[in-house]
């Protein structure tokens, strides 16, 4: 979904106000955060090594676990101050199309 699709959506329900643009990027901001960060949680794992000995390892949840809960309640947190319903979100499928956002 595109910034332009979500605007759009939100004026079809009669809801969007010029004010809505920063809650409306920042959703979409904690959606990418959530994918990559649930990406990082794939590829290294709950849990991480932080031992410089490898013979004693000592293990600690990943940081990308905090960043994920985050992004999550934050994504839920601005749906709801948009008035997006469970059933909105889902029609939406909130998701974000590849846009370049700086950080790859």
């Amino acid at each position: 979904m595109t910034k332009k699709q979500l605007i759009e959506y939100i004026k079809t329900k009669g809801l969007y106000e010029d004010v809505d643009l920063v809650m409306i990027d920042e959703l979409l901001y904690n959606i990418r955060i959530a994918k990559q960060s649930k990406a990082d949680l794939k590829k290294y794992g709950l849990m991480m090594n932080v031992s410089k000995n490898d013979e004693k390892p000592y293990f600690q949840q990943s940081p990308a676990v905090n960043i994920y809960n985050s992004s999550i309640k934050n994504i839920m947190n601005l749906s709801r101050k948009l008035a997006l319903s469970p059933l909105d979100r889902q029609n939406l499928k909130v998701t974000v199309e590849d846009e370049d956002d700086g950080f790859d």
